[in-house]
């Protein structure tokens, strides 16, 4: 692809979605300043999260990651710092590597 192409196509993806992000984003703050504190939003950041994360989980590994790291984020809430997270993503990631593997020996079997 020549550096001509690689710029329409930046700009041909760019184009549409930059004015977008702008004007939501002033909407969201206007808006947001006009909901009633009442109206408890805590909600909206797992529910943005899941959805960003629930169309990335295409095969077994991914699932099972998810599924340990919840798991474990869960289990280790107590240690201090902050650490379980880090615990917990090292363990989703050991898990997901293990299922892949073991998805790739069966298959080779």
């Amino acid at each position: 692809m020549s550096q001509a192409h690689k710029i329409a196509y930046y700009f041909g993806c760019l184009t549409p979605i930059v004015p977008l992000w702008y004007v939501f984003s002033y909407v969201g703050a206007v808006a947001g300043q006009k909901i009633p504190a009442e109206l408890s939003l805590d909600f909206a950041i797992p529910i943005c999260f899941i959805a960003l994360t629930a169309p990335m989980m295409r095969s077994l590994p991914h699932f099972v990651a998810a599924l340990v790291s919840v798991a474990a984020t869960l289990a280790l809430i107590w240690v201090p710092y902050n650490l379980g997270l880090i615990i917990a993503a090292i363990l989703a990631m050991i898990a997901g590597a293990q299922v892949e593997l073991w998805l790739k020996r069966r298959a080779g079997a």
